[in-house]
């Protein structure tokens, strides 16, 4: 008699198990955290940088301000938020056309949101000086004399871990808490 064929060879090849299948979930699971993370980093970053940008752009929109309106006076007449707002009164009838074609702030409303907290209708998130600084000097600021003096400050809470500050020579930066919080003190 014959003997019975045998039975066919089981394929060896591609086989999927749970305990593969879940691996590979894991893996891609822990990879993808570790991308979030790193993104989120890159956005922080990328908006302390928009912040600075801002900044800059403030500063220059004050110097126009000034050769307009300064005649003698090294800082504009408000202190706080109005230091800012004072720059966008392009459409005053006291501002001439010719400042409101010159200032970089000048109907650019997304200059005094910081990009971290960018929100409609939220309002201003950088604060300006608590005084009018120097009387003393009114040549002052056109003459850059006082470096180290802080006029501009995020709001708290704009950036993690501290704040970008202006200072008076057109410098911007970013700051630490422990130095934030001194920073805060010098603006309102």
């Amino acid at each position: 008699m014959a003997e019975p064929p045998a039975p066919p060879p089981e394929p060896t090849g591609c086989r999927f198990t749970l305990t593969g299948l879940l691996v590979t979930l894991l893996i891609i699971g822990i990879l993808t955290g570790l991308l979030i993370v790193s993104l989120n980093a890159a956005k922080e970053t990328a908006n302390r940088s928009a912040c600075q940008s801002d900044f800059c752009q403030l500063y220059k929109a004050m110097h126009v301000y000034l050769s307009h309106f300064g005649r003698g006076h090294a800082y504009m007449p408000h202190t706080g938020q109005a230091f800012w707002l004072c720059l966008d009164q392009c459409l005053d009838p006291v501002h001439p056309p010719t400042y409101a074609s010159q200032s970089p702030a000048c109907g650019n409303n997304s200059l005094f949101i910081c990009p971290s907290t960018w929100q409609l209708g939220r309002g201003m998130d950088y604060l300006g000086p608590r005084k009018q600084t120097p009387p003393s000097n009114p040549s002052a600021l056109m003459n850059g004399l006082l470096p180290g003096l802080i006029i501009g400050c995020d709001k708290p809470g704009n950036h993690k871990n501290g704040g970008n500050v202006l200072l008076f020579d057109g410098v911007t930066r970013f700051i630490g808490d422990p130095d934030y919080a001194s920073a805060l003190n010098q603006t309102e």
